[in-house]
């Protein structure tokens, strides 16, 4: 094939006709001018490629390409669709077309598709596969599976006109030009590419940071601490970051741990920002093989300078946890679990709690249950966790929401967002119309957001429950409001923003370790925790091609899930059927009966999370009642809900004094009461530590007994 190509234009217009179908098929299209800001089409909005939701239908893209404000069609690399995406840079001359003939023969290797790029002056590539985990860019060579968008023309070298899978060729291209051989980067476990053993987790990573040499640097930086900077908050971000890279240089991954870290702030969301430190320090740091030693300043020593620690193989699976009970999966969430489930790694449970909490949202707030003053809806708050990253929370997410974003596109595109941190920011993307009085006239100065619904996703709910704990932030106040269906309000410095008739949910994700640092006391669990239902979620099984729904059983999900969309938004007030109503007396006590401790703080709203659910498992049947089926099946997932708080607190009370001295007791043996004392440095008064003791004795957790001393008896406590 030749070397070169007729040469282009400055700014090469998108050619849609010659665009491959098999691209035009996947719905996360954007646009954007030659300032390169991707925008929704639906939207108007600016995008943000790493939101899982983000883009829409090719056609809706092509009808705003106007040759002015918007010059590019750009399509985002969603991992659900399998597509890899390579961007040559400065490879091709636009004035005679000539392409480098070395990135050609890589083009050639590849058997991509292959195309000149808007610029005339790079080219871009797409294939279907997997792409290896590691750094993404060297030199003039990018490649990305997600959380990047690239700009399509459809100006395809010939030969290269198919979309085709790849996946060989991809591993075979990473390893020459990014592995070890090629002076590039190592995958995302910080091993060199190809070698072999899982990636690191979430957790793994920082349990290695901390254990390091220069581990006290780590979690001062870590804390939040950038005195060591001069003040230099962006150098102390780069520190961090080039720390954490020594153990794993997946973006994504470096992405997550800094927004856990105490140095997490507003200017992270700049994705200008934050993609130029994370490159920074990927490419900077040493990295990290299995079996290496570890020197002083926490970098690879020479072989046989046994100076740290030895890999230590990840687990492949999570802790065992509750079972979801057969009668939770019947009528259409049932199919989606058995359709969906076996092509993704996602728990079963995290398809099904996602794919109820999705479709409550995109219903809206019509139908519902009345229970004397109050009004149930369809909203509902749920909560994933999984002891580590290998959980596939985010995956199980993905997986689903095609189903309800192929059969509400609209709901999908505009409805659906993240990144809460405060109160306003709830309210402001269903915000009410704001009027002033202007000369005597009303003047509608906002017109506000009609549509009421909202889905958060929030991959990262440590971060949000991090912020919400500031003085003076309202955002946990607010989605109690929300919650209860409440008019919601936040006051601007210039004007009250109000939200009436709410329908906000939300899909959270978090660690078992964050989420118990997080609720430690009933206050905190009373106040907010209890809003959420909490499931214990794991990775169901290992996919390494991953996996994908058959197009004619994913077109049937979908049909039949528009078709209960339809039903559900005609309805009004529902009720229970005889017998459900019967069988709802019956368990009604046991629901709201009083529990002990955290555990029974966190479970406190128990009846109305199956109130909720057994009126989606109906409208799902687009049944007119809730019947007994589907309060069964609501009844076995806040089983399972239930049996996962207790997975995840266990015998935690809520008082953090009481919990500190069952741990001791449990992790030290029996203990004197003046050990006791000692264990809170004698700095807790006598009353306070009676109270916490006399807890665990009434909850059967601890027993007393007097020694005999030869003296005075002493007392001694201990574990039961």
């Amino acid at each position: 094939m030749s070397a070169t190509i007729d040469a282009t234009p400055a700014t090469l217009p998108p050619d849609p006709d010659a665009i491959p179908a098999e691209l035009k098929a996947l719905g996360r299209w954007v646009v954007s001018g030659d300032d390169k800001i991707p925008y929704t089409p639906l939207t108007g909005r600016r995008a943000d490629p790493s939101a899982p939701t983000t883009g829409d239908p090719f056609p809706d893209a092509l009808a705003l390409i106007d040759g002015r404000r918007f010059t590019r069609l750009g399509l985002i690399l969603d991992p659900a669709a399998g597509l890899v995406g390579f961007d040559w840079d400065a490879c091709r001359d636009p004035s005679t077309g000539e392409i480098d003939p070395a990135i050609l023969a890589e083009v050639t290797e590849l058997g991509c598709y292959a195309e000149v790029s808007p610029s005339g002056a790079g080219l871009r590539g797409f294939a279907f596969g997997t792409l290896p985990a590691g750094r993404r860019k060297k030199g003039n060579r990018e490649v990305y599976d997600r959380s990047r968008y690239l700009s399509v023309t459809g100006c395809a070298l010939v030969g290269h006109e198919r979309v085709e899978e790849r996946t060989a060729a991809i591993a075979r291209w990473h390893a020459e030009h990014f592995g070890p051989n090629g002076d590039g980067p190592r995958d995302g476990t910080g091993r060199p590419n190809g070698a072999g053993s899982p990636p690191l987790g979430d957790d793994d990573v920082l349990d290695r940071a901390r254990g390091a040499r220069n581990g006290d640097r780590f979690c001062r930086l870590w804390a939040g601490d950038a005195s060591g900077h001069g003040g230099d908050d962006s150098a102390a971000d780069l520190a961090l970051l080039s720390l954490l890279a020594f153990w794993t240089q997946d973006p994504a991954q470096l992405d997550r741990l800094f927004r856990r870290s105490g140095l997490m702030r507003e200017k992270w969301e700049r994705p200008d920002y934050r993609e130029r430190t994370v490159m920074r320090a990927t490419e900077r740091s040493e990295v990290w093989a299995p079996g290496q030693a570890v020197s002083a300043n926490g970098r690879g020593a020479n072989a046989g300078a046994d100076r740290g620690r030895t890999e230590v193989p990840p687990e492949c699976s999570d802790t065992p946890g509750p079972t979801l009970d057969a009668a939770a999966l019947v009528g259409l969430p049932g199919e989606v679990v058995q359709t969906v489930g076996p092509q993704t790694e996602g728990d079963p449970v995290a398809v099904l709690v996602n794919f109820l909490v999705m479709f409550g949202n995109a219903i809206g707030s019509g139908p519902h249950v009345a229970v004397g003053g109050a009004r149930h809806g369809v909203a509902d708050f749920a909560a994933q966790v999984g002891d580590t990253a290998k959980a596939r929370k985010g995956t199980a997410f993905s997986d689903t929401l095609r189903v309800v974003k192929e059969a509400d596109p609209t709901w999908a595109g505009t409805r659906v967002t993240g990144g809460l941190s405060s109160g306003e920011g709830l309210v402001y993307p269903i915000r009410d119309p704001v009027e002033t009085i202007k000369k005597g006239e009303t003047v509608v100065t906002d017109p506000g957001e009609p549509d009421k619904r909202l889905l958060v996703v929030e991959e990262e709910f440590s971060a949000v429950l991090k912020v919400a704990t500031r003085e003076g932030n309202t955002l946990t106040e607010q989605l109690r409001e929300a919650w209860d269906g409440r008019q919601l309000g936040a006051m601007t410095r210039n004007s009250p923003l109000r939200a009436s008739s709410p329908h906000v949910s939300i899909l959270a994700h978090i660690t078992k370790d964050e989420l118990l640092r997080v609720f430690d006391s009933t206050d905190a669990a009373n106040g907010f925790g209890n809003r959420f239902a909490w499931f214990a979620v794991k990775r169901s099984k290992f996919l390494p091609e991953g996996g994908q729904v058959p197009a004619d059983e994913l077109a049937d999900l979908v049909s039949r899930t528009r078709d209960a969309l339809a039903f559900a938004r005609k309805r009004g007030a529902v009720r229970r059927d005889d017998d459900a109503r019967a069988l709802w007396a019956e368990v009604y006590p046991v629901l709201s009966a009083a529990k002990p401790g955290l555990l029974g703080a966190l479970t406190a709203r128990g009846e109305a999370h199956v109130l909720r659910w057994s009126l989606l498992y109906a409208l799902l049947d687009c049944a007119s009642e809730i019947g007994t089926a589907h309060l069964l099946a609501a009844l076995a997932l806040w089983d399972y809900a239930e049996a996962s708080a207790r997975h995840i607190f266990g015998d935690a009370t809520g008082d953090p004094i009481a919990d500190r001295i069952l741990a001791a007791l449990r992790a030290d043996g029996p203990m004197a009461q003046s050990e006791i004392v000692d264990l809170f440095g004698r700095n807790v008064n006598g009353a306070r530590l009676g109270r916490a003791q006399e807890g665990l004795v009434r909850a059967g957790l601890v027993r007393s007994e007097q020694e005999a001393t030869g003296g005075r008896p002493r007392t001694v406590w201990r574990a039961t």
